[in-house]
Protein backbone atom coordinates (compact mmCIF):
# COMPACT_ATOMS: atom_id res chain seq x y z
CA UNK A 1 0.00 0.00 0.00
CA UNK A 2 2.64 2.87 0.90
CA UNK A 3 4.27 2.21 -2.70
CA UNK A 4 1.05 1.92 -4.76
CA UNK A 5 -0.63 5.13 -2.70
CA UNK A 6 2.68 6.49 -2.55
CA UNK A 7 2.85 7.12 1.48
CA UNK A 8 6.31 8.25 3.17
CA UNK A 9 6.27 7.18 6.77
CA UNK A 10 8.36 8.71 9.20
CA UNK A 11 10.01 6.16 12.27
CA UNK A 12 12.78 7.51 15.22
CA UNK A 13 14.60 4.14 15.82
CA UNK A 14 15.82 5.42 18.64
CA UNK A 15 12.40 5.38 20.35
CA UNK A 16 12.83 8.22 22.55
CA UNK A 17 15.39 11.31 23.30
CA UNK A 18 18.77 10.93 25.08
CA UNK A 19 18.84 13.72 27.90
CA UNK A 20 22.08 14.67 26.77
CA UNK A 21 21.61 14.09 23.50
CA UNK A 22 24.28 11.54 22.42
CA UNK A 23 22.86 8.90 19.90
CA UNK A 24 21.26 6.01 21.74
CA UNK A 25 21.00 2.88 20.11
CA UNK A 26 19.12 2.27 17.29
CA UNK A 27 16.23 -0.30 17.65
CA UNK A 28 15.59 -3.56 14.94
CA UNK A 29 11.69 -2.85 13.98
CA UNK A 30 12.46 0.36 11.79
CA UNK A 31 14.78 -1.50 9.77
CA UNK A 32 12.83 -4.51 9.58
CA UNK A 33 9.82 -2.84 8.33
CA UNK A 34 11.89 -0.63 5.99
CA UNK A 35 13.60 -4.28 4.19
CA UNK A 36 10.00 -5.69 4.39
CA UNK A 37 8.35 -2.98 2.47
CA UNK A 38 11.35 -2.22 0.17
CA UNK A 39 10.77 1.54 1.15
CA UNK A 40 13.55 4.09 0.57
CA UNK A 41 15.46 4.90 3.47
CA UNK A 42 16.40 8.22 3.89
CA UNK A 43 18.66 8.98 6.82
CA UNK A 44 17.60 12.56 8.94
CA UNK A 45 18.82 13.83 12.50
CA UNK A 46 17.15 16.08 14.46
CA UNK A 47 19.61 17.94 16.95
CA UNK A 48 17.76 19.29 19.97
CA UNK A 49 14.54 17.67 19.95
CA UNK A 50 14.22 17.27 23.43
CA UNK A 51 13.86 20.93 23.68
CA UNK A 52 10.72 20.89 22.01
CA UNK A 53 8.87 19.16 24.45
CA UNK A 54 7.26 20.19 27.38
CA UNK A 55 9.37 20.79 30.33
CA UNK A 56 10.24 17.21 32.65
CA UNK A 57 8.22 15.59 29.58
CA UNK A 58 10.45 12.44 28.85
CA UNK A 59 8.17 11.13 25.48
CA UNK A 60 5.71 12.36 22.81
CA UNK A 61 2.24 11.35 23.80
CA UNK A 62 0.26 10.09 21.43
CA UNK A 63 -3.24 11.49 20.17
CA UNK A 64 -6.00 10.47 22.37
CA UNK A 65 -9.35 10.86 21.94
CA UNK A 66 -9.54 12.87 18.85
CA UNK A 67 -11.70 11.52 15.65
CA UNK A 68 -11.81 12.52 12.03
CA UNK A 69 -13.69 15.82 12.74
CA UNK A 70 -10.76 16.79 14.73
CA UNK A 71 -8.28 16.67 11.63
CA UNK A 72 -8.53 20.00 10.18
CA UNK A 73 -8.75 21.77 13.92
CA UNK A 74 -5.28 19.84 14.45
CA UNK A 75 -3.82 19.87 11.40
CA UNK A 76 -4.33 24.30 11.73
CA UNK A 77 -2.88 23.76 15.56
CA UNK A 78 -0.06 21.16 14.16
CA UNK A 79 0.86 24.32 11.22
CA UNK A 80 0.78 27.16 14.32
CA UNK A 81 3.04 25.36 16.34
CA UNK A 82 5.84 24.24 13.41
CA UNK A 83 5.76 28.20 12.57
CA UNK A 84 6.49 29.11 16.05
CA UNK A 85 9.29 26.85 16.15
CA UNK A 86 10.11 27.64 12.82
CA UNK A 87 10.35 31.28 14.03
CA UNK A 88 12.09 31.01 17.28
CA UNK A 89 14.60 28.96 15.78
CA UNK A 90 15.37 31.69 13.03
CA UNK A 91 15.14 33.90 15.74
CA UNK A 92 12.25 35.78 14.05
CA UNK A 93 10.52 38.25 15.85
CA UNK A 94 7.17 36.52 17.58
CA UNK A 95 9.31 33.66 18.66
CA UNK A 96 7.31 31.15 20.66
CA UNK A 97 8.99 28.89 23.32
CA UNK A 98 7.29 25.35 22.43
CA UNK A 99 8.65 24.64 26.42
CA UNK A 100 5.36 26.59 27.44
CA UNK A 101 1.92 25.32 27.41
CA UNK A 102 0.26 28.31 25.47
Amino acid sequence: RMERDGLSLVLFPEGTRSPDGRLKRFKKGAFALAIETQADLVPVGIDGGGALLPRGARRIRPLRGMTAADRDALVERTRDTVGQLLERLRGEPGGHDPRSTA
